[in-house]
């Protein structure tokens, strides 16, 4: 896949999407991405409602300072990335609504793992679940407890048996142009064979890596519960990157348990990718 040249972020007042912003300022300018801050202040002036806890929407006066706060954030990015493309909106309607139809324009999504509006009571309650299973494109998920990294790697959460060749290939050009490392991650529970998962790696990299053959690689096979490993594997690093199980006939595209599980206890942003069309069957990363 080719990463998305637009980065959207959705910002409101809270510390966990200041963070977010920072985050994906850094992101953007070291891969020479634009970045947008977007707020919702919900549909001013009509009787919708927040769609988790059925608060009124923000009136006028809300709004325009939900836009001051928003300008002085992007202020403050420019003056600390020089070099960064940013532009800050604000709009109204339900926060979900309004990021997914960024993601559906071709937009990486950038959240915190609070924040996002007042529906948001808890990692993925609210807004962010909605956004994180039903956006059609990556979105990835900064946590509160967000430190410098240690490692200058990204890590890919994988499974051989059926791996989520979208995420592996957002993982590979990221790595590529951030000119870091890449650690692939495979896990193994009872009853499997380490040595069968490692074989099956091999071949699921050889057919994802393409153009990416210079990247170097550290491949890993670890038995343990899926989501514990690449929390653990993927702790003091760049980022992690999963796949996540879509399932046709539905509303939405469903986040597989290990997905969910990875998101909710990983110290580091963490990208939940789609399925694209050619694997719309095939078990996500990690068994997600």
């Amino acid at each position: 896949m080719t990463l998305p040249d637009l980065v959207v972020c959705g910002f409101d007042d809270s510390p966990q999407s200041l963070m977010a912003a920072h985050w994906a300022a850094d992101w953007c300018t070291r891969l020479h991405m634009r970045l947008r801050l977007l707020a919702v202040s919900g549909t001013v002036g009509t009787a919708s409602r927040d769609i988790s806890r059925g608060r009124p929407a923000e009136p006028a006066d809300q709004q325009a300072e939900l836009s001051a706060q928003l300008e002085q954030v992007r202020a403050h990015l420019t003056e600390s990335y020089p070099t960064l493309s940013i532009d800050s909106v604000v709009l109204g309607g339900l926060p979900a609504d309004q990021l997914i139809e960024a993601s559906r324009a071709g937009a990486l999504l950038v959240i915190g793992t609070r924040g996002l509006g007042p529906a948001l009571s808890s990692l993925l309650g609210g807004v962010a679940e909605h956004v994180v299973t039903r956006a059609p494109g990556p979105v990835v998920v900064v946590p509160s407890t967000l430190t410098r990294a240690r490692e200058h790697v990204i890590t890919l959460g994988i499974d051989p048996q059926g791996p989520s060749f979208e995420a592996a290939r957002f993982a590979l050009e990221a790595a590529e142009r951030m000119a870091v490392g890449l650690r692939v991650v495979a896990c193994v529970e009872a009853g499997e064979s380490p040595d069968r998962a490692a074989m099956m790696l091999d071949d699921s990299l050889a057919t994802a890596i393409g153009d990416h053959s210079d990247l170097p690689i550290d491949q890993r096979v670890v038995r343990g519960r899926s989501h514990e490993v690449l929390a653990e594997a993927a702790a003091g690093t760049e980022l992690l990157v999963v796949g996540s199980r879509g399932r046709s006939g539905l509303t939405g595209l469903l986040l597989g348990s290990t997905s969910r599980r990875v998101v909710r206890e990983a110290s580091v942003p963490t990208v939940v990718v789609k399925p694209g069309q050619e694997q719309g069957s095939s078990r996500a990363a990690g068994r997600s």
